[in-house]
């Protein structure tokens, strides 16, 4: 499978990675329109833990710090994001924004197409621009990590 279209390394979406994760999630994802999540329907505990996992491994990321995936994650992509590629991964993201420094919650998505997965997102803070970056996360209806991105903000997500 591919992940999402780009257009250039640092073309529209300026991905620093993608990885293809879960099948129940993920194979629907190419494709998928995305609509805000109605405020009366976020789960605080989950765009919490969202936010705990993702800043927990960019601030590991941002330390040289590389570790097997914690099981806040699929077992899909513990498999696919080993130390190394964590690592590659780390280097890409120094290169575009320099290292992690915080993040803050922006909104939370469903896809019609994709149920029991939703979409947080995150602006986050880097050492090397000014620019508030784009952290996805993407979680299943067992509130397990099947996605994750790090990217240019859009205001309109694809």
């Amino acid at each position: 499978m591919n992940g999402p279209p780009l257009a250039g390394f640092m073309g529209i979406l300026s991905l620093v990675f993608w990885c293809l994760a879960s099948a129940t999630c993920l194979s629907a994802f190419a494709g998928s329109v995305f609509l805000p999540l109605d405020q009366s329907r976020l789960d605080r505990r989950q765009i919490e833990k969202a936010q705990r996992v993702a800043g927990e491994l960019l601030a590991n990321w941002a330390e040289g710090r590389f570790r097997q995936l914690s099981d806040d994650f699929s077992l899909e992509m513990i498999a696919r994001l080993p130390p190394d590629d964590q690592r590659k991964a780390a280097d890409s993201l120094r290169g575009l924004f320099g290292n992690f420094q915080a993040m803050s919650f922006a909104e939370a998505m469903i896809s019609p197409t994709i149920p029991g997965c939703v979409m947080y997102r995150f602006r986050g803070s880097f050492s090397a621009t000014e620019a508030k970056p784009e952290i996805r996360v993407l979680m299943n209806s067992e509130g397990r990590v099947v996605g994750f991105w790090v990217r240019h903000w859009m205001d309109d997500p694809e």
